[in-house]
């Protein structure tokens, strides 16, 4: 039986060709991968027989959700966001040109090791706790995974103390106003990204995915119900531009700007109150170490 908590997670850019798998792997502070594998498999619509089959495939692909530990660094972190974001130093903006058109997954149970190439990311989300580990996830689609077959990878794990604890996100500042009352935040960067109804004919295999349409950049806080959220709110209630949002990641920063508020309003119960608020904004960066 495998082990799979000694497997591991690595990704690498594609930088010869689309579909074409990259050689430098960086592995990851890997902590779950949820990989479904979709085929289009047809039963052949010809008469003259009713005899059960097991039909035809005529092609397949890779969908899957990555979870990882979120870090600042920019070495471990580098081919992820550069499949989303161009790069300009260390800031990341989201929506600017990719720094790569594909990247590979690969991940280990422990003993057998999948690739999947021609990897592109649809979305992307941070989540930062306040009592754990923050993590990073991202959904992916890619060309159907493989079998590794050659020689046995040595992993090199980055250490431990890259993660981001609770300690480590600070500073939120929302429209110059630096609070001190979020016990949490989830941010997600989401693109429109083609699937196999591109496929062309005399192929079987995934065509390239095409980003197309507008991006979505959204960021939930949960705060304690008070003077500031309750700003918010009137900002929700008016149709406000609520301004621009940063978030201190130890070393590194999430900015948004021209935010709009697109929560809930708060449940009124005995009890203190606390209140999940959604932005909307426009642009987002992100800075690594």
């Amino acid at each position: 039986m495998y082990d799979r908590s000694l497997g591991f997670v690595a990704v690498a850019e594609e930088d010869v060709a689309y579909g074409t798998a990259g050689t430098s792997l960086v592995y990851q502070h890997g902590i779950s991968v949820n990989p479904t594998f979709n085929e289009n498999r047809v039963v052949p619509p010809v008469l003259g027989s009713n005899a059960a089959s097991n039909g035809y495939r005529l092609s397949s692909h890779w969908t899957g959700n990555v979870t990882l530990a979120l870090s600042d660094e920019q070495d471990d972190l580098a081919v992820i966001y550069g499949n989303m974001a161009s790069l300009s130093t260390s800031t990341w903006t989201f929506g600017g040109t990719p720094e790569n058109d594909s990247l590979t997954l690969f991940y280990d149970y422990n003993g057998v090791e999948h690739d999947v190439v021609g990897g592109v990311i649809q979305s992307i989300n941070w989540n930062l706790a306040n009592n754990d580990f923050s993590t990073l996830s991202f959904d992916m689609i890619g060309r159907a995974a493989t079998k590794y077959t050659g020689s046995a990878r040595t992993p090199s794990i980055p250490p431990a103390g890259e993660i981001t604890t609770p300690a480590n996100i600070s500073a939120v500042v929302i429209a110059s106003t630096s609070l001190t009352n979020c016990t949490g935040a989830s941010i997600t960067y989401t693109r429109q990204v083609t699937a196999m109804d591109r496929q062309r004919l005399g192929a079987s295999n995934l065509p390239q995915p095409v980003v197309y349409g507008r991006p979505t950049i959204e960021a939930t806080f949960t705060f304690d119900l008070d003077d500031n959220s309750v700003d918010y709110l009137d900002d929700l209630i008016e149709d406000n531009l609520t301004g621009n949002i940063s978030v201190t990641q130890d070393s590194g920063s999430f900015v948004m700007t021209n935010a709009k508020v697109m929560g809930a309003l708060p449940t009124l119960e005995r009890g203190l109150g606390t209140v999940d608020i959604t932005f909307r904004a426009t642009t987002m960066t992100v800075v690594t170490a």
